[in-house]
Parts: structure tokens; sequence; C-alpha cells
């Protein structure tokens, strides 16, 4: 029992040494920097503007900064995922491409990226209740394209 309690706390020390490593720095941490702009190249109305306010809503922006984001949405495509036996639309699939840039103060650092996203809702067929749908659907693919740009952004993966 004796010899056993320093191999315990000598594994333990080693542990939390090792916890303790190096490890790849973020240069642009996600707490500093600016929204520069969101640029839609889409035929979608307005997504550029959906997908900046879901940006501002779950970054933590600043209002001035060296380092800046920039986004693009390259690709909005819209297309039937399911169909019933009858050939009636079931589910509709929405996709979008964005590519995004972080520059630094000196404009010589930047960091690239880009997502590709996807989501579907049900085609109902009611118009009303067929727009409210793909206006939900529309943001909440936004939404997860905001979301994954700032986990990128602070390191997560």
């Amino acid at each position: 029992m004796i010899s056993r309690l320093p191999r315990i706390l000598l594994a333990g020390m080693l542990l939390m040494v090792s916890g303790c490593g190096y490890r790849f720095v973020n240069p642009f941490p996600a707490e500093d920097y600016t929204l520069h702009s969101v640029k839609n190249a889409s035929p979608e109305p307005g997504l550029g503007r959906i997908l900046a306010d879901q940006l501002l809503e779950k970054g933590d922006f600043v209002t001035r900064s060296e380092n800046s984001l920039s986004v693009v949405i390259t690709r909005f495509e819209e297309s039937v995922a399911a169909v019933s036996s009858a050939g009636v639309p079931v589910r509709q699939n929405l996709s979008m491409v964005v590519a995004w840039k972080v520059e630094g103060g000196n404009r010589s650092e930047a960091v690239f990226g880009q997502e590709s996203v996807s989501t579907s809702y049900p085609y109902p067929s009611e118009p009303a209740d067929h727009e409210w749908n793909r206006a939900a659907a529309v943001r909440q693919l936004a939404g997860t394209a905001a979301q994954i740009i700032l986990d990128k952004l602070r390191g997560s993966p």
C-alpha cells in the first residue's frame, strides 16, 4: 500500500502536467473582430441580411478591431427532398454555401473558410403555410451557417 501511493501521486502529477501542454492558438480570437461585410451572391433575396442578423445575434463583435470578418453567400439551392406516392412534394431541401475570410491588422494575415449547410422542411399544400415553413427554414439555415463560422473562429472543431 505504501509503495502504491507514490506511484498514484506521480501518475496524477504527470496527468496534470500533460494537460497543460502546448497547442495551436487561433490568431483571430472570436471575441475581438468586427463584422466587416456580409454579401449575397445568390439569387435568394434578403439572404445576406438574414445571415448578418444571425451572425450579430450569435457573435461577440466589437465596433473597432484590427481583425475583420467578411462573409459571402456563394450558392443557395432549393430542391424537392421527398415526394408522395402520388408525385406531390412532401419535403423541400435548402442548401447554402458560404465563404468567409478574417483579415488581421496588416492585411497580410488572413484565415479563409468555406462552409456548406443544408436543411429540409415540410411542403404543405396551403401556399401561406409553405411560405411560413420556407422562411423558417431559411432562418434556420442561416443560423446554422453563422454558428459554424463562429465556432471555427473560436477554434472549435
